[in-house]
């Protein structure tokens, strides 16, 4: 749920390919764009969530009971956290969510 800002949902494959990408945002956002404020996505599903505004602020839910040591499985496919090679591939995620962006009929 986005409770401030604009984000890009990516849906991935298994091989790390986009599989799909969705945006959301906050009531100022779904708005204006007709789009939704807030996602649900199976468990299952490689994603990530990409702020592409200043200051964005989500609210993720998970269904319980919370166990820490499950909360995160990071890809074989992905960058490490912290290289280098993390921060570019960010970079072209968030150029693909505003290439979308600029897709929406105003």
């Amino acid at each position: 749920m986005a409770i401030k800002g604009l984000f890009g949902l990516i849906i991935f494959t298994d091989q790390g390919l986009i599989k799909s990408i969705t945006l959301f945002g906050s009531e100022k956002y779904a708005e204006k764009l007709s789009i939704p404020s807030g996602l649900e996505l199976p468990a299952s599903a490689w994603h990530t969530v990409v702020s592409l505004v200043d200051d964005s602020v989500l609210f993720e839910v998970k269904s319980g009971p919370f166990d820490p040591s499950l909360a995160k499985e990071l890809a074989s496919w992905a960058p490490k956290e912290g290289h280098i090679s993390a921060v570019q591939y960010l970079e072209t995620l968030k150029q693909k969510c505003l290439n979308d962006l600029s897709n929406i009929p105003s």
